[in-house]
């Protein structure tokens, strides 16, 4: 409560404290000083504006005449502490590199005695000096002086300004009052599970940057003798993977420049390390297999006799020799698709050399050139004008019991048919092999006379005869 006095013109009778209007307050312990003097204490309902008024005609002089209304009396009740925001000025970025970091400290109404004194500075970069500019209810907090990259942190205790009511102020409240400074570069490391020599054509590689960055891409890595492929971001702005592609057998480098990328604080990488392998082109041995072949020992000079088959997984240019077995000198391989060929006519002969085995090597084209190798086995097949077989056998007897064909090997691709008189086909084969024992549905056959077809699938060349089967 407070005392105010209410002093009429000239003496008055008649004022009473009913007579006193009070808004937002109530009036009390209301004296007569003298005729036209009076007080009373005023106690406020609550913060704010507290209005009091005298009406007219409430008393009267000595001549009866009601006095005139008083002017208002306004008084602002003012109880309630100023309070005090403080956070990042416009504009701040955070982290930053830059030695001036600024925030606005924001009161809640006017205060007076607010200098760069009552500011608390505090955090890890233990920064030393600061200026206060503006003017209330909002100044700017101008932070400088850091001892070492780390948090720069401002606060405001309590009562360290008033308000125009000589109330005190609050701590500050922190909506954003601590900055990062960082004046750090980020470093990068380039790492990959192979190292020294290696021979895959996809080599992996990781980049770790010391902290988060921004900005970084592919294009960004440095790379000779190989390209780049499936470049992802692994963990988001600070480590990324991809694939080196070689392009050529020998020294794969691959860094990262200086300043191809910046932290959050605007601090440019450091160059990283230079990653570097020997890329070795894999090779593998070509896959050859044994084979064998057929030739008659009357076939012309230059006869294609087979081809070695050969693969190689590298998909290398192969070559073909025969390094032994070639008695006589009889055959000529084709060193780029491994063709055998007879060298001359009249040179083979059955009696002499019914069989040949050649050693023959088959090389790749590889750096480090492999080779294999494989036994091309070459049988002789001795000339025979006509087809000779069996006319008469008989099924029942150890000794007979099968119908013969002469150098049956010469007839492969050839079909045989046999055939009771009426036509009944009782046997049918491809590359008949000398076993027909003469059954027909696993029953031997009547004795009589069968008729023989031998029709060759190629040429179409067919041999005719007949068989007399004898069953005991």
């Amino acid at each position: 409560a407070y005392n105010l006095s209410f002093e009429f013109s000239e003496d008055v009778t008649g004022f009473v404290i009913d007579d006193i209007t009070v808004g937002n307050g109530a009036a009390s312990n209301f004296v007569a000083v003298d005729g036209n003097t009076y007080t009373a204490d005023i106690t406020p309902d609550g913060n704010g504006n507290i209005t009091i008024d005298v009406a007219a005609a409430v008393a009267i002089d000595a001549a009866n005449n009601d006095n005139i209304a008083a002017s208002r009396a306004l008084t602002i009740y003012d109880v309630i502490q100023p309070t005090v925001e403080i956070t990042q000025a416009l504009g701040q970025t955070d982290p930053t590199n830059i030695g001036m970091i600024n925030f606005i400290a924001t009161f809640s109404e006017e205060v007076t005695g607010f200098t760069g004194d009552d500011i608390d500075l505090s955090g890890t970069a233990n920064p030393t000096t600061v200026d206060v500019t503006g003017s209330s209810p909002e100044f700017n907090v101008a932070v400088s002086g850091m001892a070492n990259d780390g948090t720069v942190i401002v606060t405001i205790p309590g009562a360290v300004c008033t308000d125009i009511a000589g109330n005190v102020n609050s701590a500050s409240t922190n909506a954003d009052n601590e900055v990062v400074y960082d004046t750090g570069r980020p470093s990068v490391v380039i790492s990959s599970s192979e190292s020294g020599i290696t021979e895959l054509s996809n080599i992996p590689f990781t980049i770790e940057f010391s902290e988060f960055v921004q900005d970084f891409v592919q294009t960004d890595v440095t790379i000779s003798n190989g390209d780049i492929s499936d470049f992802t971001q692994d963990v988001q702005n600070k480590q990324w993977s991809g694939i080196i592609n070689p392009i050529a057998p020998g020294t794969i480098n691959i860094f990262v420049e200086a300043n191809i990328a910046n932290d959050f604080a605007g601090n440019g990488n450091l160059i990283s390390n230079i990653f570097t392998v020997e890329y070795r082109q894999s090779n593998h041995a070509p896959v050859v297999n044994n084979q064998e072949f057929d030739v008659n020992e009357t076939d012309e000079a230059g006869k294609l006799i087979g081809t070695v088959v050969a693969s190689d997984e590298d998909n290398d240019i192969l070559s073909f020799s025969i390094i032994s077995g070639n008695i006589d000198d009889a055959f000529a391989i084709n060193q780029l698709d491994g063709g055998i060929s007879l060298v001359s006519s009249g040179i083979l002969n059955y009696e002499k050399n019914p069989e040949y085995q050649l050693v023959v090597e088959v090389v790749d084209d590889g750096v480090e050139p492999l080779a294999s190798q494989c036994i091309i086995t070459i049988n002789v097949v001795k000339s025979c004008e006509d087809f000779v077989a069996n006319n008469i056998f008989t099924p029942n007897d150890d000794r007979n019991g099968y119908w013969i064909v002469q150098n049956v090997h010469l007839y492969k691709d050839y079909e045989l048919v046999i055939r009771t008189g009426t036509g009944q086909v009782v046997y049918k084969v491809l590359n008949y092999e000398n076993n027909w024992d003469g059954t027909y549905n696993n029953n031997v056959l009547p004795t009589g006379t069968y008729y023989y077809s031998l029709t060759s699938s190629l040429s179409g060349k067919t041999y005719y005869g007949f068989i007399n089967v004898i069953s005991n």
